[in-house]
């Protein structure tokens, strides 16, 4: 099981956080990147001047 994270600066007063989805885990590596995008893309439609530092797919018991 995977989870995806993005690392996003620019969002709160030019601070770096990483986002993790919440719309649960994913079964494989693909669906997780496939949510990246998905993630990735709506962020940059809410909040152009969001830079994406870095993305991931955390397996379960795995740090990124």
């Amino acid at each position: 099981m995977f989870i995806a994270k993005l690392f996003v600066c620019g969002l709160f007063y030019g601070e770096c956080i990483t986002l993790a989805d919440t719309k649960g885990l994913h079964r494989t590596e693909q669906q997780c990147e496939a949510r990246i995008r998905e993630m990735a893309g709506d962020l940059k439609t809410m909040f152009p001047e969001v830079r994406l530092k870095d993305v991931g797919c955390q397996r379960l018991g795995h740090f990124v």
